[in-house]
């Protein structure tokens, strides 16, 4: 069955690299910190004297990435191959996050929280594959399934973000959440072949210690 568009604003077509917007976005951005740039974000005083990084963006769990080669780290986290091969950092989320202050966009599998989906038809060219927010289909999905109640869908995605949020300020053992920030300047962001990969974005500049 034939889909329409459930928000313009969260299609792309699927010859639209979610990398394009994910550098918009101000994730490719924040590496030049690691150069001496941006210093003003550099915030001290902690007991140890150690610097916290202020970063913004991709985030997920120390789990997912401990023990990986560089290679395969890169495939988990979707980046492009050889994005890894100067090195890198993994930083550890410390500020706490609120609700408003982040986006889940699901799986790595899904580059920049979008899915290539064939059955939606949009503008002009019935040929265009478009991509859509796996929000946005979760909320589809959850409207289908509760009879297009649209209190009982906020109800159900609050819910779901709720639980997603309280993994986002796990703080300790494996489940805390980490950043990894590559040593060179990288671009392709293609979707992961691991499925089970968590990924959320920040919104806000948050402080983050090196691991």
């Amino acid at each position: 069955m034939e889909q329409l568009a459930p928000q313009v604003e969260h299609l792309i077509p699927a010859g639209c690299a979610p990398c394009t917007l994910r550098h918009m976005q101000g994730e490719i951005a924040l590496p030049a910190m690691l150069w001496g740039d941006n210093l003003n974000h550099l915030v001290t005083g902690k007991p140890s004297g150690e610097a916290a990084m202020m970063m913004k963006g991709y985030v997920t769990t120390l789990e997912s990435i401990s023990g990986r080669a560089n290679s395969e780290l890169e495939q988990i986290l979707g980046f492009s191959s050889g994005s890894l091969s100067a090195g890198f950092s993994v930083y550890a989320l410390e500020g706490r996050v609120a609700m408003d202050e982040f986006d889940w966009r699901d799986r790595t599998r899904y580059s920049g929280g979008w899915h290539a989906d064939p059955s939606i038809k949009f503008g002009s060219d019935p040929n265009t594959v478009w991509q859509v927010q796996r929000r946005d289909e979760l909320r589809a999905a959850l409207d289908e399934q509760h009879n297009y109640n649209e209190q009982a869908t906020d109800q159900a995605i609050e819910g779901i973000l709720q639980v997603e949020l309280e993994k986002l300020n796990v703080r300790t053992g494996l489940r805390m959440i980490v950043k990894v920030v590559p040593r060179q300047r990288f671009g392709d962001y293609p979707n992961s072949p691991y499925r089970n990969i968590p990924q959320w974005e920040l919104k806000v500049l948050k402080p983050f210690r090196l691991l």
